[in-house]
């Protein structure tokens, strides 16, 4: 079972796969708690901050996994007028599927695991349609 670690390299390798101007990095600093794992920088549109977690369905809800800490330096970052959100890897089989959700949740009810974006083996997150349809008023 891939790691969380292993789902943010898959997503800068993703990113900087599209458009040639697209840019991703692993930001996580080991001595500043909190800080979000990665800055994805996609042509047209802002930089945004986003934490990778791991989840999983269970009786129809996922839980996101962000601790209180970094709960609260993403709601910094998101009120300094930052795009912040965390992106839930949940894996289904060979394929995976992101939940995207505002830095303050905690937990989401799922209906349709298979409306949420997806990447199967052999073919890219859609990173570009996952940033440009998200609401980052959230």
């Amino acid at each position: 079972m891939p790691s969380e670690l292993h789902h943010q390299r898959v997503i800068v390798k993703d990113v900087m796969f599209g458009p040639t101007t697209a840019f991703a990095m692993k930001t996580s600093h080991r001595f500043f708690s909190g800080f979000p794992d990665l800055l994805i920088k996609i042509p047209e549109f802002e930089p945004c901050y986003v934490e990778v977690k791991k989840g999983v369905v269970s009786k129809g809800f996922v839980n996101i996994g962000t601790t209180i800490l970094q709960r609260k330096f993403l709601q910094r970052l998101k009120n300094s007028g930052m795009k912040v959100c965390v992106w839930v890897v949940i894996e289904d089989g060979k394929d995976c599927y992101i939940l995207m959700v505002p830095p303050e949740c905690t937990k989401v009810m799922i209906n349709n695991i298979k409306s949420l974006p997806k990447r199967s083996p052999g073919s890219p997150w859609p990173i570009k349609d996952m940033i440009l349809n998200y609401d980052w008023e959230k």
